[in-house]
């Protein structure tokens, strides 16, 4: 089932478990503290790292999701499913990067069995990183400029978190008025999870 998820974008849009678990008190009293009480959902979905050395290489978030720096009122939360340590390839921050703007990016060289993707041109060995290992039922936040990655998962186990996608329903709408005006068509959008505090509309 986590594979077969893996790459959808809007998980909580199909499966009520997923739609229960973004409307989790816990987890809205955290974004709301964030981001203030007009939160939106703009995706989730769930992350499986392989077992048998596979990593993902140091890239930024607000680059996959073409974030700038004036539209970054938005967070990821990465709540662990499985186990995590070093071994099984946990998630690694590298420190105060969030301080330094958007990143150039380059195509990651693959190797066999390599997740890679998208990597941050910045020097990964003159940069203070710290490993995130949170227990099942934990999860960790990170600011969409924040460099990270995985290291190798050199388990026979996969490596398995549900990530959620947390944005402020203000930005939002104003990043979709600027699509809708551009394409003239229908926006797949996120889903609000409290009531706008100002009376504006929702978006399901």
């Amino acid at each position: 089932m986590a594979a077969a998820l893996a790459n959808g974008p809007k998980i909580h849009l199909l499966r009520s478990w997923a739609d229960r678990l973004v409307r989790h008190p816990r987890l809205l009293e955290i974004a709301t503290s964030l981001l203030g009480p007009d939160v939106l959902v703009w995706s989730t979905s769930i992350f499986v790292e392989p077992g048998g050395d596979t990593d993902l290489a140091w890239h930024q978030d607000a680059l996959t999701h073409e974030l700038d720096d004036g539209d970054l009122a938005a967070f990821r939360v990465r709540l662990a499913l499985t186990p995590t340590s070093p071994e099984n390839g946990t998630m690694r921050f590298a420190a105060r990067t969030h301080r330094d703007g958007v990143l150039r990016h380059h195509r990651a060289g693959h190797a066999a069995g390599r997740l890679r993707g998208e990597a941050a041109d910045f020097d990964a060995s003159a940069t203070e990183r710290h490993d995130v290992v949170p227990r099942p039922g934990q999860c960790s936040l990170r600011n969409m400029l924040v460099v990270h990655g995985s290291g190798l998962n050199r388990t026979d186990e996969p490596r398995v978190d549900a990530v959620i996608l947390e944005r402020f329903y203000g930005a939002v709408r104003v990043h979709l008025e600027r699509l809708l005006s551009a394409s003239q068509s229908n926006v797949a959008t996120g889903q609000l999870v409290r009531e706008p505090a100002h009376g504006a509309g929702t978006h399901g």
